[in-house]
């Protein structure tokens, strides 16, 4: 039986390991919307005993881009160059019962993006053009002796909107929103 012992002094050992990065989530948007976008909503009730609801939603461009437990890389380009428009129309002749619930909502460019437990990047560019509009209008009428509960109008007109988010990780993002 032969044993050896490797004796060295000074000795100098090297190691190296090589983590690879966890792959990178790639999202890429280029939107352009030139036309208009519109939504309407009427709503024309003489009662409505348990309560009566409507809603107008019109979205010109919408991305969004999200990983989990890795990174990921948003590159967003949103152009409008149309009206987007959206109006809700409720009436109630009677008692609209527990309530009425009316709303109108016009976005031009929204994006999201975001992850869990790792890093996102961002660079975002939105632009709507300056002689075109985004606008909301809700009009709401109960018009009976009885009683309603609840009456609700609302509207909301967003030109450009951009959310990020990462959960136990970081961001590192560039945002530009205009009306040119």
């Amino acid at each position: 039986m032969f044993a050896a012992t490797l004796m060295c002094l000074p000795c100098v050992v090297a190691t190296s390991a090589f983590a690879a990065s966890p792959p990178v989530d790639q999202v890429q948007v280029q939107q352009s919307q030139s036309g208009d976008i519109f939504a309407s909503q009427t709503l024309d009730v003489q009662e409505a005993s348990t309560g009566a609801s409507a809603a107008a939603t019109a979205v010109a461009n919408s991305a969004s881009g999200i990983g989990a437990a890795q990174p990921v890389s948003y590159q967003a380009t949103q152009t409008l160059s149309g009206n987007v428009t959206a109006t809700t129309r409720a009436s109630v002749g009677g008692s609209a019962g527990d309530g009425l619930y009316a709303t109108s909502s016009a976005t031009g460019n929204t994006g999201t993006a975001g992850t869990c437990c790792a890093a996102l990047t961002a660079n975002v560019t939105q632009s709507v053009d300056a002689n075109h509009r985004t606008g909301a209008a809700t009009y709401a009428y109960v018009g009976g002796p009885a009683s309603t509960g609840v009456v609700s109008s609302d509207a909301a007109a967003i030109g450009n909107t951009q959310g990020l988010q990462s959960i136990n990780g970081s961001i590192t993002a560039t945002t530009n929103q205009s009306f040119l």
